[in-house]
């Protein structure tokens, strides 16, 4: 009985691991294929049966990682980093760490990224990032709040993103259900296929069919004449498949021409390939280099960014890997040149908030500039990604999988409020006014020049009489000029602390139509208020200058000296200024746009006031009349 009992744990323990072994080669294959989730349920069944190990644990962790399903993800890497030696899984603790970051989870991420460092090589790109930017999040706050986000219209419960910017509105990716015919699910993630849309006016269009096809299209770029697209798409070609060794089907670049109204003409562009991916292409500025991602036998992670020069025939050179100053150990994807020359791309391989975060560098200094994170809102703790703006207008778009969008990943639209700055950068700004009435003042042209390398910069005073110069920190001595018609023209001097940045105020003065006009005094008679002849010939000019600008109203404003009573010289001032309007408004100058008013002795301009003993010359400085222009 008893032997019969053991031959039955023995035949109960062979069927179990019969069992295992198929549901394991099932998993396995379903992995294999990048069919992950029929992968995680096999390898969840396994887990449930008993059947725990280093592999299903591993592989749980990374079918979920790359679906982003980070919170799922994490509890299977830390099963993992709890079974195994941690020493031999350094990639896995950085991956947990990653994890905790998209979990919002900062502080334990860092503790694991400590614990990461010491398991690596020197020469690990992510552990040297990391070190020399153990303060990142400082970093990354100060570079936050330039964006204004927005959900789009055009969005659907299925995947969204990839936009590229076109004259009418944009291009996207999406795997939308169209409702017509119930889309083929792919067994990555369970999602629909990818086709390329077009969005007019928030209305989503699909593009032809000699763009999209039953596999995935996505990411796009169409050149500055409008004549070309270059694409993503699996390898498909002609209704044909084509697989790799392991039976991917990869992805490749494809260009199509705009022929009479539509894509057409698509073909493969040389420098893909059967055996790896090639995708997401962007043009540079100048469409003389064409960007794109790959994970070529020359890759540094799991992808990388790359460019091929684009020959004046119309053919590519060999490709060119941007280094390790852009790609990571990790994932580098989703290139964008801005036209004023910024690579923009994601990784999760630079130090971020979680996920892939949307980094920059300037395309000048690629291989060696500083690598900045665009802060949030664009970047989070979930994955950030696909950004492209025009740079003209500091409009754009990007694609998150952030909580509260519609489908697995969004398109947000976005206003850039504040620029990107990558080198230590002050500001010189303030706010342009009227000295008498404090009013601001829009449209000033403002000069900056440097006293120290003679380098000069122009702006002008916004609607509200604001402007801003951003300088170089290592700056120092400056003359700021500001003009603007009917003003007097002002000159300041500024010592600039390159520590801090400077807030200076314009005052300006409106002018004098005496000076402007050069003008001969206007004299009247002692005591009286009458026009003389000769005063009349200097009118004449203020009339002739009226008549020239119908916009410009002037006050003729009387002075006089201190000599006598202050009440009879307000008086005597008063009546002559009046007098001076008068005569003005009869030679066909209407009454609305002039007006005289006397102050007497009290602008006093040169101390000469009661009981100061002055020259006659001295005193007669002080008896004039101004004529202040003023603009509706």
């Amino acid at each position: 009985m008893k032997e019969n009992c053991k031959y039955l744990v023995v035949i109960i323990t062979l069927i179990s691991f019969l069992s295992y072994g198929q549901k394991s080669k099932k998993a396995d294959k379903n992995y294999e294929s990048y069919a992950f989730m029929a992968a995680i349920e096999n390898y969840k069944s396994l887990d449930e049966k008993g059947f725990s190990n280093f592999e299903i644990y591993q592989k749980l962790g990374d079918a979920n990682y790359i679906n982003a399903n980070y919170i799922e993800a994490s509890k299977w890497y830390l099963k993992l980093l709890e079974l195994q030696e941690r020493s031999m899984l350094p990639a896995y603790i950085y991956r947990y760490s990653q994890c905790l970051k998209s979990m919002g989870n900062y502080e334990e991420s860092k503790v694991w990224m400590e614990e990461y460092i010491t398991k690596v090589t020197p020469d690990n790109s992510r552990a040297n990032k990391y070190r020399n930017q153990k303060n990142y999040l400082e970093g990354i706050e100060k570079n936050s709040g330039r964006y204004t986000i927005e959900n789009r219209k055009e969005n659907s419960s299925g995947s969204d993103f990839g936009p590229s910017i076109t004259k009418e509105g944009f291009y996207f990716a999406s795997a939308r259900d169209t409702g017509f015919i119930r889309k083929r699910i792919h067994d990555w993630n369970n999602g629909g296929f990818l086709d390329i849309y077009s969005s007019e006016n928030g209305k989503a269009t699909k593009l032809s069919k000699a763009v999209n096809t039953k596999y995935h299209e996505s990411t796009s770029i169409i050149s500055k004449d409008g004549k070309s697209l270059y694409f993503t798409r699996n390898n498909f070609v002609n209704g044909k498949v084509k697989r790799d060794g392991k039976d991917i089907m990869r992805l490749k670049i494809y260009k199509a021409s705009w022929v009479k109204g539509t894509w057409r003409e698509v073909r493969e562009l040389p420098f893909s390939s059967d055996l790896y991916s090639v995708a997401h292409p962007a043009l540079s500025a100048d469409e003389k280099k064409l960007y794109f991602v790959s994970d070529m036998p020359s890759s540094i992670g799991a992808s990388d960014i790359y460019y091929v020069a684009i020959n004046e025939n119309g053919s590519f050179g060999e490709p060119v890997n941007l280094g390790v100053n852009v790609n990571t150990e990790g994932k580098e994807s989703f290139p964008f040149i801005s036209k004023d020359g910024i690579l923009f791309f994601a990784s999760d391989g630079h130090q971020g908030l979680g996920g892939l975060d949307v980094y920059a560098v300037e395309e000048k200094d690629i291989f060696s500039g500083k690598v900045l994170n665009l802060g949030k809102p664009v970047n989070g703790p979930q994955d950030d990604f696909s950004y492209v703006v025009d740079s003209e207008i500091n409009e754009g778009y990007f694609a998150s999988n952030r909580k509260g969008g519609k489908g697995s990943d969004d398109i947000y639209s976005f206003v850039e409020v504040k620029p990107l700055l990558f080198k230590c950068v002050n500001t010189i700004s303030g706010v342009a006014r009227d000295v008498e009435t404090f009013e601001v003042l829009a449209n000033v042209a403002i000069t900056l020049s440097s006293t120290v390398s003679n380098e000069i910069k122009f702006t002008q005073t916004d609607d509200f009489g604001r402007y801003t110069f951003n300088l170089d920190c290592s700056e120092g001595s400056y003359q700021i000029t500001a003009s603007k018609e009917l003003f007097n023209a002002l000159v300041e001097d500024l010592e600039f602390d390159k520590s801090k940045s400077v807030q200076q105020a314009l005052l300006l003065e409106k002018q004098d139509l005496t000076e402007v006009l050069g003008l001969n005094p206007i004299y009247f008679d002692y005591n009286k208020s009458s026009i003389r002849k000769d005063a009349a010939l200097e009118l004449q000019k203020i009339i002739t200058y009226m008549q020239s600008k119908p916009n410009v109203k002037v006050e003729v404003r009387s002075h006089t000296d201190s000599r006598g009573k202050d009440a009879y010289n307000l008086k005597l001032s008063d009546k002559r200024a009046k007098a001076t309007a008068a005569y003005i408004i009869s030679k066909g100058i209407d009454y609305s746009r002039i007006k005289g008013v006397g102050y007497g002795e009290t602008e006093i301009t040169n101390g000469c006031i009661n009981g100061v003993d002055c020259s006659g010359g001295e005193h007669q400085s002080n008896r004039k009349s101004e004529f202040i222009v003023r603009e509706d």
